[in-house]
């Protein structure tokens, strides 16, 4: 989640949008400050999409080449056989 923030609180696209919007209410074009703003921030959205992926993933393999998940995994399949 940090580092969702902190992409998000530095980016330049989310900045160069509300540039873009703004220049654009001022010129008054206000669809293309929409566009702007719509574009820059689904920019903004995709990369914290694909950071948090990148991040699970990594957690993820991390946690599989653990060796305390072997003795986890292997508690649970005892449960499993001790209950049927």
């Amino acid at each position: 989640m940090h580092a969702a923030l902190t992409m998000l609180f530095t980016s330049k696209a989310i900045g160069s949008a509300l540039a873009g919007s703004l220049l654009s209410v001022l010129f008054g074009i206000p669809a293309v400050a929409v566009l702007s703003a719509v574009v820059g921030t689904s920019i903004e959205i995709g990369k914290i999409v694909l950071e948090v992926s990148r991040r699970k993933f990594a957690l993820r393999n991390a946690l599989q080449d653990n060796p305390i998940s072997y003795v986890v995994a292997a508690n649970e399949r005892l449960k499993q056989e001790i209950k049927t």
